[in-house]
């Protein structure tokens, strides 16, 4: 996710997951994008804040990916963190809430 977001010159990846587990495999590599963390679990949101270039964000469940791509350009646009036509990754396990490992990477252009 990383190596995309870096060569397709991504604003920001976006890591959706409910245990914490995609953003710090994510954060282990130092990426120079921002990485916005999207999770419903208040408990892992905390420890989130302590890993490498992570920014907890608390949400809803998602039950599809339309529908996370609506709050992740609500988030984006919100705190000016790209402008339209920009591309960020999103990185999470699908399903959602059932995947117990990261299997879906996305490029989305805003």
């Amino acid at each position: 996710a990383v190596r995309i977001a870096h060569d397709s010159n991504a604003s920001f990846i976006v890591a959706i997951t409910r245990s914490g587990r995609t953003a710090r495999m994510i954060a282990r590599y130092r990426p120079s994008e921002h990485t916005l963390v999207f999770s419903d679990s208040p408990k892992h949101m905390n420890k989130l804040a302590l890993s490498f270039g992570c920014q907890p964000l608390e949400t809803a469940t998602f039950k599809t990916v339309e529908e996370a791509m609506i709050v992740v350009r609500e988030v984006a646009f919100k705190h000016k963190l790209a402008k339209k036509g920009e591309k960020v990754v999103l990185v999470w396990g699908f399903p959602f809430g059932s995947a117990k490992d990261t299997n879906l990477i996305l490029v989305e252009t805003l």
